[in-house]
């Protein structure tokens, strides 16, 4: 039997044998026995991970959004707060729950406990339309699922959530003036090429990511969710999304990242709250956001916690 999996703990409680893989590349492999935890971890990375952390934010400033013991379905209790200005990722493997917070603060799910303040109001949003009037933004992963409608333009996905635009759900808005805004937006956001006519399917996966940004983020909302923000996005694309998202940082946009990318969450976020089995196992930050840091405690056993997981790093410095 041949099992492929990112969870260490699985692989080290089931399996006789073990190969790690890197790159499409095999990198070691051996008896199980052999290997702790940390050794399979260490071949995954390799030495080629660095990590860009971001300088540390200042913490006396008064939260855009808090969560106080938040639990959905089987997933939490899950407390948090979110600073103007930072970029917060709620890491884990794929199915950890951490999908589910997002879709909450979105209107998509409903809590079961606990409690929400955003602006330092008490939240509930019961619909998306009620969360993006109160000036939350989701950029759903599911790009081509959820996000766009492959068969319309450019101009047509960029306008096809009223609300997303900045207008009241029954509105109106003239066609010239929806060229006119469209074609803002394909320049602002780089979209290529700049035909905002154009049918989205026409695009690559990058510029069509980015018309889907294009729809949120000029609208200036004090909370923008990102569901895997770069999925299926080339290089450049990555690149030029990671720019646009430091310009609204730069504005004191809080930034929600949920993703199971771990290379992205360690090169863009100031801290990562990270899900294991839809519980939050560890809180990572600064310095601590690293690929390794995030694999070990998303694919750890259950029931550990940040500060075992790091203990055993202190006693090595």
């Amino acid at each position: 039997m041949i099992y492929v999996t990112h969870r260490l703990d699985e692989v080290i409680e089931i399996a006789d044998r073990v190969c790690v893989m890197r790159d499409g590349r095999y990198v070691a492999g051996g008896n199980t026995a052999d290997y702790s935890l940390r050794d399979l971890v260490q071949m995954i990375v390799g030495e080629a991970m660095a990590d860009d952390q971001r300088e540390p934010l200042p913490e006396n400033r008064p939260p855009v959004l808090q969560l106080n013991n938040v639990v959905v379905g089987d997933i939490g209790p899950v407390s948090f707060n979110l600073q103007p200005g930072e970029m917060l990722a709620l890491a884990g493997l794929r199915g950890a729950g951490q999908e589910e917070i997002g879709r909450l603060l979105f209107g998509l799910r409903h809590a079961d406990e606990g409690e929400i303040r955003f602006r330092e109001q008490g939240y509930t949003a019961s619909s998306p339309q009620q969360a993006m009037a109160c000036g939350v933004s989701l950029v759903a992963g599911d790009r081509t699922g959820e996000s766009l409608v492959m068969s319309m333009s450019v101009r047509e996905n960029l306008f096809i959530n009223p609300v997303a635009s900045g207008h009241k759900l029954l509105s109106r808005y003239s066609r010239r003036a929806e060229i006119g805004a469209s074609w803002w937006k394909v320049q602002l956001f780089d979209v290529r090429p700049k035909d905002v006519n154009i049918d989205i399917s026409a695009l690559s996966g990058g510029n069509q990511q980015k018309v889907v940004m294009a729809r949120w983020m000029h609208l200036g909302a004090p909370l923008l969710i990102l569901e895997d923000p770069t999925a299926g996005v080339d290089v450049g694309a990555r690149a030029e999304i990671y720019h646009l998202l430091n310009k609204s940082l730069e504005e004191g946009v809080a930034v929600l990242v949920i993703s199971n990318d771990f290379e992205e969450i360690a090169h863009i976020c100031n801290r990562a709250l990270v899900f294991n089995r839809g519980k939050v196992v560890g809180e990572l930050k600064n310095q601590q956001v690293s690929f390794a840091n995030l694999l070990e405690l998303a694919s750890a056993s259950a029931g550990e916690t940040l500060e075992t997981r790091l203990e055993s790093e202190v006693g090595h410095v």
